[in-house]
């Protein structure tokens, strides 16, 4: 696996994935969707997102190696049936979805070179991982196991 994409833009003794591990056979995680859609773009980081409208905004400190690595990476969630019912309240709450949104929850295992994971909980979400995608990361890179649908049901 190679990280160019990932280390392009970053002071030098800046090493984003020094505490990300290999992924593990048959963890399964989160994305949140906007659209129920599945595409690339869905894995886009805050970082990718601005280089291509060409810039940074003023608040990512140039020269600070972790406020940069935290923009670097796509959130997921570590899912399981236990916390299913958690996953969906929060990504309810946290992204403001209405019965008029069409939203949906991505439930996915990461091919093994996908990229490299870290557990980075938050008082908010003890589940939350930060994943890094390795340069030939893709939609392909992924295996869906379901899309749960923010529908009134759920909400």
């Amino acid at each position: 696996m190679t990280f160019n994409n990932l280390h392009q833009d970053v002071p030098q003794n800046c090493s984003c994935i020094e505490n990300a591990t290999i992924i593990k056979e048959n963890q399964i995680y989160t994305r949140f969707l906007k659209y129920p859609e599945i595409e690339s773009r869905y894995f886009e980081t805050h970082w990718e997102k601005w280089t291509k409208k060409g810039k940074i905004p003023t608040f990512v400190k140039q020269n600070d190696c972790a406020n940069i690595c935290l923009y670097k990476n796509a959130s997921v969630d570590n899912y399981t049936d236990e916390n299913r019912a958690w996953i969906i309240n929060y990504y309810l709450k946290q992204f403001r979805v209405t019965q008029k949104d069409k939203n949906a929850i991505l439930v996915f295992q990461l091919k093994p070179k996908a990229g490299l994971i870290e557990h980075t909980p938050s008082e908010k979400n003890p589940f939350h991982h930060s994943f890094f995608k390795e340069d030939e990361f893709s939609i392909d890179s992924i295996e869906i196991i379901e899309l749960i649908e923010l529908k009134n049901e759920n909400i």
